[in-house]
């Protein structure tokens, strides 16, 4: 059991869209024209990237891999082999776990899907929406 760090806190309100996150992963790389290099998934090195949410629905948050003239300074998506990473929310100087990797949307035939590229989209587990269920589980078996 680790005892000498702070978890950090789960974000408990449901205003998410709109809001800036940072998420880490250790997925496959890509820059937004080609796609993701699937190569770099083997590498296992930690990476961030920042974006915007700009859907929530039900039991999701959503992001857009948007161009550089639309996105963040550090615009990214979600690679394959990042489910389960953490998308925090900065709110002044404290951090909040506001969702976790979870799946990619495609349209179209799936064996010419492209994963990276600019325009697609992701969908993360939204934490508010299991704030309930996890603090149950978290005081129930500390």
């Amino acid at each position: 059991m680790v005892t000498h760090v702070k978890p950090i806190e789960l974000y408990t309100s449901s205003d998410e869209q709109g809001k800036a996150i940072t998420a880490f992963g250790r997925g496959s790389t890509g820059d937004g024209l080609n796609g993701s290099i699937f190569e770099t998934k083997r590498q296992k090195t930690l990476r961030w990237m920042q974006n915007i949410i700009d859907r929530v629905n039900g039991n999701w948050l959503s992001i857009q891999f948007d161009k550089a003239e639309k996105g963040l300074q550090y615009e990214g998506i979600d690679g394959s082999g990042d489910s389960g990473g953490p998308l925090i929310y900065f709110d002044n100087d404290k951090q909040y776990l506001v969702g976790m990797f979870s799946w990619d949307f495609v349209e179209g035939d799936l064996k010419t899907f492209k994963h990276g590229l600019y325009g697609g989209r992701s969908y993360q587990v939204r934490i508010s929406s299991y704030i309930d269920w996890i603090t149950t589980q978290i005081n129930t078996n500390p």
